[in-house]
């Protein structure tokens, strides 16, 4: 089964349940075969510009007004909780989304957060477990992220020639979604530029190396997308 979903919420946020994760009213399916991960690319890309990152202080912001109302966001407190420990002790690390952590550690993690309540991650929990349980998390929802309806007219987006109708059809799309599920991609957008932002090999202020973690935007897509976009049903 998948997590138990309204234990993993954010206080004060509106309860995430599966009823929130259906798919919207049924739409014309459009006929194509295409790669999800460009969707997802562009996405990033798009809400980036549209100013939705929580700026250069390396956390995201739960409050912004998402479709919760009252300035909360609808967002898992799974999400939440390993997105910040992650941005807190893991985005130097290479590969991460990528490299696949413990399966028993990540299956120990989830059930920490399913029977506790007030779940913090310990400090000493491997970055690759935290990531495995946010990719296993979006991937046993009972409903994809971007839901079933919308599957074949995200993807169909992917096939406009010109950029400013293919992005203003990825706007409307977004605007389609259930509140819980807008409100959670924008998170993890928010989220997933930050991690991007550390990919490449830098220096700190005293001049030492520092090595990136490789996960570019593209990198991510390729691991993220299929988790978020899928005709899948639980």
């Amino acid at each position: 089964s998948h997590l138990a979903v309204s234990r993993s919420l954010a206080t004060p946020a509106t309860p995430l349940d599966s009823r929130k994760l259906r798919p919207v009213s049924s739409t014309s399916e459009i006929d194509n075969a295409t790669t999800p991960f460009l969707t997802f690319h562009e996405l990033s890309n798009k809400l980036q510009q549209r100013g939705t990152s929580s700026g250069s202080s390396g956390s995201v912001n739960s409050e912004q007004g998402g479709g919760g109302g009252e300035g909360t966001m609808e967002v898992p407190r799974v999400i939440q909780n390993c997105c910040q420990f992650i941005l807190q002790h893991g985005l130097d690390q290479e590969g991460i989304f990528r490299k696949c952590g413990s399966i028993r550690e990540v299956r120990t993690l989830r059930a920490e957060f399913n029977t506790t309540s007030n779940m913090t991650v310990r400090p000493d929990t491997s970055i690759h477990v935290v990531a495995g349980l946010v990719k296993e998390f979006l991937k046993e929802l009972p409903e994809a992220l971007l839901t079933r309806a919308l599957y074949y007219p995200f993807l169909h987006c992917t096939k406009l020639e010109d950029l400013d109708t293919r992005l203003e059809g990825y706007r409307e799309l977004i605007r389609l979604l259930p509140a819980a599920n807008r409100d959670t991609l924008q998170y993890l957008l928010q989220f997933f530029k930050i991690v991007s932002e550390h990919s490449q090999d830098s220096v700190d202020p005293d001049g030492l190396p520092i090595e990136g973690n490789k996960m570019n935007t593209r990198n991510l897509a390729t691991v993220i997308g299929p988790n978020i976009l899928h005709r899948r049903k639980r």
